[in-house]
């Protein structure tokens, strides 16, 4: 079974449009059982940030125990490499806002479990690739919108990232502690100079459909499952 941690409703809307099969709350954080063709998942609604997105999927692994965890959402673009409307499939997760250099470690690197880097599960993510067409990248996460130019060129620079959001290298951190495969997909809101689209609102419905499309492509990939289990409960 998959999980699927979202930050914004507006951003789960196609995945919530259909094959909901039920939903529950926990915590304030809502949980949705959905179904692609017999493949399962559990779409996690967690809110903005990285603290809110560790909450919902500690929860969503505590409560559903699924196999493989994706985060989901829009992110700015870094580097001339991306544009508006492009999709991500991040191999690594890295949060730029981790910094403990003052100690002697390098910027990004997480103690607890000693790394930058938070990869994604390679055999996944070529599937995941492969199915949506999307460009493969780094996903750096931290706890601000990043709209200058300056702040975007340091994060590629010390760690070729493709796109920033707030929630995927949170995301990642939970899921390699708890033994769970990794996957980031993410749609770009921004180029590389910060200028977001005139409109927002319409923007944010065209790449929510778009990375609807592309997980439900992605799903249909996946072996259906003939085990109930706590989904069904």
């Amino acid at each position: 079974m998959t999980g699927i941690v979202i930050a914004m409703k507006q951003e789960a809307e196609p995945f919530l449009s259909e094959n909901v099969i039920d939903k529950e709350t926990l915590y304030g954080v809502e949980f949705y059982k959905v179904s692609f063709n017999g493949r399962r998942a559990v779409i996690a609604l967690c809110g903005i940030g990285k603290v809110n997105a560790s909450f919902g999927t500690a929860l969503l692994i505590s409560r559903y125990n699924p196999d493989t965890i994706i985060s989901v959402g829009v992110s700015g673009g870094l580097g001339k490499d991306v544009r508006i409307l492009d999709l991500v499939a991040a191999e690594n997760a890295v949060q730029y806002d981790v910094d403990t250099s003052p100690l002697g470690d390098p910027v990004g690197f997480v103690s607890t479990v000693e790394r930058i880097f938070f990869p994604a599960d390679k055999d996944l993510f070529a599937l995941l690739q492969k199915s949506c067409n999307a460009k493969k990248g780094v996903a750096a996460c931290g706890e601000k919108f990043v709209a200058d130019k300056e702040t975007k060129d340091n994060i590629v620079a010390l760690f070729g990232a493709s796109c920033c959001d707030m929630e995927s290298a949170a995301v990642a951190q939970c899921a390699f502690r708890a033994g769970k495969k990794f996957l980031c997909l993410r749609c770009i809101s921004d180029d590389e100079y910060g200028d977001p689209p005139a409109d927002f609102n319409a923007f944010l419905h065209s790449a929510s459909e778009k990375l609807f499309s592309a997980i439900k492509s992605f799903m249909e990939e996946l072996p259906a499952e003939d085990d109930k289990g706590i989904f069904y409960q």
